[in-house]
């Protein structure tokens, strides 16, 4: 099948890569497994004993501040039966206790308590722990990756770091988190985020602010960005950019503010994703910090979408319906304006098919 599924030399992408179940299973064992990915924001995770889920596909993991100050991340799995130890955000007094049966872990994952342990005799392996998941931070970002012989995560940003260091994403604070439920795959959705060559004909009437032909499109190693020509239109100093941080992250970053949107699966419903919204800004000075908006949209179609917004989705649904009507075998991308697209695509198959 893999000939089947891969990205064509010439861009064209198999639609089947949006609606094959078969598919998403080989990039939930070959690529969310492998691969770095943006759990969150240091900031969320302030005190010591905070806590927040982060979910990719079927796979849930914990990332918490320990009393020591530093983070660490471990599956949200309990050794005993495999119970979620926490959902979404809270905060814990030392110890992450299991709900069902009152296993207690310390912030580290260790094992630290166990009911009526003498029942077990010797049947528990000592230095039974919750499974550690590697972490390191960049520009404020919480990164985890499952497979801890990753590479470095400075080695995986590559050309970005510099690239996003005038921006000082570190210095900036999440204001805005919105979670929505879209009807389209996740790729179908970043595909779309990922290039400017529909705004002529889906979002015409921010035509005369966007100037979408002064758009110039550059692929690194895994990641991409968008930008303007010089000579275009519009000035802005520093220039923003329109930043792909691969494998499902992606939004532009201005000087003092950020929107970003991460998408990831939604559990193993192929047809559906989350798409998380995260606005983020420089601090105003005031003495306490402003806690940031945690929303969950689960229909989209009632949601009150800016004009804007409301023709990306409503295009989605779309999309991928046509994707899984069978009508085409490959969808063709157009060379230069959906260069990053056909990109992203092709670091996909190297993690599935080629590493």
């Amino acid at each position: 099948m893999a000939e089947v599924w891969r990205t064509h030399e010439d861009g064209a992408i198999p639609t089947a890569r949006y609606v094959d179940p078969d598919f998403a299973q080989l990039e939930r064992e070959h690529l969310w497994n492998r691969v770095r990915q943006i759990a969150g924001r240091e900031e969320q995770i302030a005190d010591p004993g905070d806590v927040f889920e982060y979910e990719i596909g079927l796979v849930s993991i914990l990332i918490v501040r320990g009393e020591d100050g530093e983070l660490a991340a471990m599956r949200n799995a309990c050794r005993h039966r495999g119970t979620k130890l926490a959902v979404g955000r809270t905060s814990v007094d030392g110890c992450l206790r299991c709900p069902y049966h009152g296993w207690e872990y310390g912030l580290d994952g260790a094992l630290v308590t166990v009911v009526d342990r003498e029942d077990f005799g010797a049947a528990l392996p000592e230095g039974l722990r919750l499974g550690p998941v590697r972490l390191e931070t960049f520009g404020g970002f919480v990164f985890v990756n499952l497979d801890p012989e990753a590479m470095p995560l400075r080695q995986f940003l590559g050309p970005l770091c510099n690239l996003l260091a005038p921006y000082r994403l570190e210095d900036m604070r999440l204001r805005l988190a919105r979670t929505t439920v879209l009807p389209a795959n996740w790729k179908t959705v970043i595909d779309a985020f990922n290039e400017g060559y529909h705004v002529q004909a889906l979002h015409r009437q921010i035509l005369p602010w966007i100037d979408d032909t002064s758009i110039a499109y550059e692929q690194f190693e895994y990641h991409a960005r968008y930008g303007r020509l010089p000579g275009a239109r519009r000035l802005l100093q520093p220039s923003a950019q329109d930043v792909f941080w691969f494998p499902n992250f992606v939004g532009p970053i201005y000087p003092g503010s950020a929107i970003a949107f991460r998408v990831r699966p939604n559990g193993d419903d192929v047809h559906t994703a989350l798409n998380d919204t995260w606005v983020l800004e420089w601090p105003d000075g005031s003495a306490t910090p402003r806690e940031p908006r945690y929303e969950l949209v689960e229909d989209w179609d009632a949601f009150e979408w800016d004009p804007v917004t409301r023709q990306d989705y409503d295009n989605l649904a779309l999309v991928q319906d046509g994707m899984a009507s069978g009508a085409n075998e490959l969808a063709f991308t157009n060379p230069r304006q959906e260069g990053n697209v056909a990109h992203m695509h092709r670091v996909i198959d190297r993690f599935l098919f080629d590493d």
